[in-house]
This record gives structure tokens, C-alpha cells and sequence, in this order.
């Protein structure tokens, strides 16, 4: 029989009641931006609806013709730190599988950060479907001639990422061999979650969490369609035992912070007044609404339009 894991993966969803929740450090009732917030940085966890989180993000900021920078660790990490201050600081919006680190400690000024995080099993599986599919992957080529498991990958430790994925990108520990993240790195994690991620998401509460994005950065209404979404999926329930004690060792970290996370993020939406939620609802039918028209837009934009002030 399919193994089970014991750790609830559902968590995010469990709603807590207010006696028990942690006693959170700067939790304030949210204000409502009056206008468009920037500079800001969005950091893309991997497998964290990240993809259509930046196309939010290009559709909020580039038509006001503020000048974004994407960037992706896997390509050249340095890019932001050759540009001049005077190129730095014209920079309005930064996003990507980023050293967010990196970008603080450069960027002249103040800057707004916002991350989402996921389920740490769901997205390590949903990392490992995408690696099968994505034949640009640097890892896809040898995955699929070595017929590699989930199971290999977590025991030879080839991409790093699969090794408490959340915690090395909120510690900027990229470059930490696999099986390296322990208690120090975590409580690094966390201590910059805290410091500098006030504004954060739930992939498990994907349009709570916009909504929260809108008021927090005075966004439009954050119309969306799911994008890179993998293809070939499996669950939990395929994997055998030994695989799934894996995943929970690897993850150990990252669950540990996600469900600090989701403890944090629900004292945040209580703290909303009650219109909140009636707005969510009236976001999800406008969203359902009009998600025919947005595929035929992008589409067309796709077709006639670059952005020239993405660098």
C-alpha cells in the first residue's frame, strides 16, 4: 500500500483560533496603500506560483514605465552589482530566483520585499514533475537517461534545491552543499522572513494572499491566469515509504517555517477588517469572468509586445 505522511499537509488551511496563535512580533492591522508602492522585490521560491506572480507584477508596474529586473540565480547572479548607482536606483521593481541579500545590501535605498511560500512537499514534488518536463533544465537530460527517482534525487543530492528549498533562498544559502541546511541556517531563514517580509503570501490561500498584495502595494485588481503550471503530476500517495521519510527529511526546515508562516499569515487576514473577505469573493468572480478575454490578451501581447524597461 502507498505510504502516508505524518506531518499535516494541509496546515495552511486549518484555520487557528486566536488563543493559541504565537505571539507575533509587528502583526498591525494592514493599511490600504493609496497608491502604487515601489521600489519593490519579489523573491520567486521555485514551484511557488511564482510564474504567475510576476505576470501580476509586469502587469501592475509596467505600463506606469517603471523600469524591472529580472534575474535568475542560475544565470548571472552578479548582473544587479555591475550597474552603476545612478542605474541601481532607477530600478523600481526586482523579481526573480534572486539573492535577495544581494540586492538589499546594493540598492541605494529603501525597498519593500514580498515572497510566497508552498506546502514544502507539495513543491518539492511539483519541482521534481517540472524538472521531467522542462527539457531546458540543467538537470533534465540526466534525469531522464539515469531514469532517476525522487527517491535518487533526494539521496544523491544533485540539485540543491530539494534540499529545504525555502529556507536557502530566505538565508541566501544558495550555494550550501545538499543535506547542509541545519538549525543555524534556519533560524538565519527565519530572522530575515521576519525582518524583511512583513508582506508574504500562501500558495494554499493563493487569493487571500493577492488581495493582501493589492492593499498592502495599491495594485489593481490582481487579475490572473495559472501559468507554468507542470504538467505531469504525482502526489504523496505514489511515493513508497522510504521516499516519503525522505521528503520529510529534507524538508525538516521548511516545514518548520511554513508553519510558522501560516500562523503568521492568518493572524495577518484576521486583522483585515470584515470587508476582506467580500472582497476575495468578488475577485474570484471577476477573475473566473474574465479569464477567457486575458488569454486571448496575452496572446496578442505576447505576439506585439516587449517591455523595454525589463532588463
Amino acid at each position: 500500500m502507498p505510504a502516508t505522511l505524518s506531518y499535516q499537509t494541509s496546515f495552511s488551511t486549518t484555520k487557528t483560533k486566536p488563543d493559541v496563535l504565537p505571539p507575533f512580533a509587528g502583526i498591525v492591522p494592514p493599511r490600504q496603500a493609496r497608491s502604487l508602492v515601489f521600489p519593490v522585490l519579489f523573491l520567486h521560491i521555485p514551484k511557488t506560483a511564482g510564474s504567475t506572480m510576476q505576470n501580476i507584477i509586469n502587469e501592475n508596474y509596467r505600463w506606469r514605465f517603471l523600469k524591472i529586473h529580472t534575474n535568475n540565480l542560475y544565470r548571472d547572479p552578479g548582473v544587479f552589482t555591475k550597474l552603476s548607482v545612478a542605474e541601481r536606483q532607477k530600478i523600481k521593481v526586482i523579481k526573480g530566483h534572486i539573492n535577495f541579500n544581494a540586492y538589499l545590501e546594493n540598492y541605494p535605498g529603501e525597498i519593500t520585499c514580498f515572497t510566497f511560500l508552498r506546502d514544502p512537499i507539495k513543491r518539492c514534488i511539483s519541482d521534481f514533475n517540472f524538472i521531467r518536463q522542462d527539457k531546458v533544465h540543467f538537470f533534465h537530460k540526466r534525469l531522464e537517461e539515469g531514469k532517476y527517482t525522487l527517491k535518487d534525487l533526494l539521496k544523491e543530492g544533485p540539485v540543491r534545491q530539494f534540499d529545504n528549498c525555502h529556507v536557502r533562498m530566505l538565508a541566501s544559502a544558495h550555494e550550501l552543499e545538499f543535506g547542509g541546511v541545519n538549525e543555524e541556517i534556519y533560524q538565519r531563514a527565519l530572522k530575515k522572513f521576519d525582518t524583511h517580509f512583513e508582506l508574504f503570501g500562501i500558495c494554499e490561500r493563493f487569493d487571500e494572499s493577492l488581495i493582501h498584495f493589492k492593499r498592502s502595494l495599491g495594485w489593481n485588481f490582481p487579475l490572473y491566469l495559472k501559468t507554468n503550471v507542470t504538467n505531469k503530476k504525482q502526489s504523496v500517495l505514489e511515493f513508497d515509504e522510504e521516499t516519503n521519510q525522505l521528503l520529510l527529511q529534507y524538508n525538516h526546515y521548511d516545514i518548520l517555517l511554513y508553519e510558522y508562516a501560516c500562523k503568521k499569515f492568518d493572524a495577518v487576514i484576521r486583522s483585515y477588517p470584515a470587508d476582506f473577505q467580500k472582497e476575495v469573493q468578488r475577485f474570484q468572480k471577476l477573475n473566473k469572468r474574465h479569464a477567457p478575454f486575458r488569454r486571448i490578451f496575452r496572446k496578442i501581447v505576447g505576439l506585439f509586445y516587449k517591455s523595454p524597461n525589463v532588463l
